[in-house]
């Protein structure tokens, strides 16, 4: 899978996801080699170091270089084939085969497994075992006494120390730089070939969305013309209509213009007569109350006065009134009957004062009332001539004191005539 591939279908994945926010370490230690990726650019770099040991000629004699690329590449690549493993799983799976790595994985263009494959091409193969387990510090002391082994182990120790010449180490490093920079260029002009193909096909692209606006813009200029001449049709029609529209709604405002400015009358009219009914309704109200309050004290004064004269009476008084000189007797019951007599007298007044006001109240609440409903009327709805007479009638009739018996209210014509 190319790593292109491999990047879109990764980003497939939620964004919280591990395996895309998580950062791996790959590490060579025979190569002294460490890097820091994220999944992707570890796919990337796995995948070049494979590649280039399938293609080496000398892969059989590095099998745990090659095992362990593949093994590393597999399970990355199955973190977006393999649907039935969880993110953390593969996580974890990842990890593991990092971690597998040993001392005998190497890179493909490293220094050192550049010079063990001109090792194994230029000499013997008993001096690559040699030199493979010097640099891997794996040396067989009971294979020193083989020459070949002996030259090869010594060759890798005089590579790593680089105390002579070697010119082997000079020319695998060379090499090792060489190849880096053809790959870069080799990378450079893939890229730069991509990028020329992709400008020549966005300008493909562009001309012919170019084309296909202006075809587009003409198709909507010809669809505009024809739409433009039926909304003027249209517009004329509307405005046509809303002129008769208009001169209804003038009737019908002039109309009720008319019907409010009588209303309005009527009720500047009728204004002063409702808050004068309301507040002589407040006053009679509290003018009751007033005549209550006094006749609850005098009639509580009375009770007090009658109980005190009865309990103050003297002992004697009905001895006096049947012996032979009774004045003093009957003068005092005199007395006593015409205390009771006004105070009777003054609670009747209180209590037809009372009444009175409170009637008289109650009288005013009904005909301020009634003068709001009249109003009301006049201004939701038209009332006859006839109706409009009985509701004056009431609202000017002279009102029941309650005083006097057979009090009634005559009406007022000559004001109701004045009115109307």
């Amino acid at each position: 899978m190319k790593n292109l591939e491999f990047k879109k279908a990764l980003n497939q994945k939620e964004l919280e996801s591990i395996l895309r926010n998580h950062v791996y370490n790959l590490k060579i230690p025979t190569e002294s080699y460490e890097v820091n990726l994220d999944l992707v650019g570890l796919h990337k770099i796995v995948e070049n170091k494979q590649l280039k040991w399938e293609s080496s000629d000398n892969r059989g004699n590095f099998s745990e270089s090659i095992s362990f690329f593949n093994q590393v590449l597999n399970t990355i690549e199955n973190v977006v084939i393999n649907s039935q493993h969880t993110d953390n799983n593969s996580h974890h799976n990842i990890l593991s085969s990092l971690a597998q790595v040993n001392d005998y994985v190497f890179l493909p263009d490293s220094p050192k497994s550049i010079f063990l494959q001109h090792i194994i091409l230029h000499n013997d193969v008993e001096e690559f075992r040699g030199a493979f387990a010097a640099i891997t510090s794996t040396l067989d002391y009971g294979q020193l006494g083989n020459k070949n082994y002996f030259k090869g182990a010594f060759l890798a120790i005089q590579f790593e120390t680089a105390d002579v010449d070697v010119a082997t180490r000079r020319e695998a490093e060379e090499k090792s730089f060489s190849q880096v920079r053809a790959e870069f260029e080799q990378e450079i002009y893939r890229n730069l070939t991509s990028f020329e193909n992709l400008v020549d096909d966005t300008k493909s692209k562009s001309s012919a969305e170019v084309e296909n606006l202006r075809n587009v813009s003409n198709i909507w200029n010809t669809q505009f013309e024809k739409q433009l001449i039926d909304y003027n049709s249209k517009v004329k029609a509307e405005i046509d209509k809303s002129h008769i529209a208009g001169g209804n709604l003038l009737k019908k405002s002039l109309d009720k213009k008319i019907q409010l400015e009588q209303a309005y009358r009527e009720h500047m009219k009728f204004k002063a007569p409702a808050e004068y009914w309301k507040e002589r309704a407040s006053f009679l109200n509290l003018e009751g109350k007033k005549f209550m309050n006094w006749l609850i004290s005098l009639t509580l004064l009375g009770i007090l006065m009658l109980f005190s004269l009865l309990w103050l009476t003297p002992e004697d008084m009905l001895a006096n009134i049947f012996s032979k000189k009774p004045v003093r007797a009957i003068r005092w019951s005199i007395i006593f009957i015409t205390l009771i007599s006004l105070l009777f007298v003054g609670i009747q007044a209180l209590k037809k004062a009372m009444f009175s006001s409170f009637h008289l109240a109650r009288d005013a609440e009904e005909r301020e009332k009634l003068t709001v409903f009249y109003l009301s009327l006049i201004k939701d709805s038209t009332i006859t001539q006839e109706d409009r007479s009985l509701v004056l009638q009431a609202l000017f009739s002279r009102a029941d004191t309650g005083m006097l018996k057979d009090e009634s209210g005559p009406t007022m014509p000559g004001i109701i005539d004045k009115l109307k």
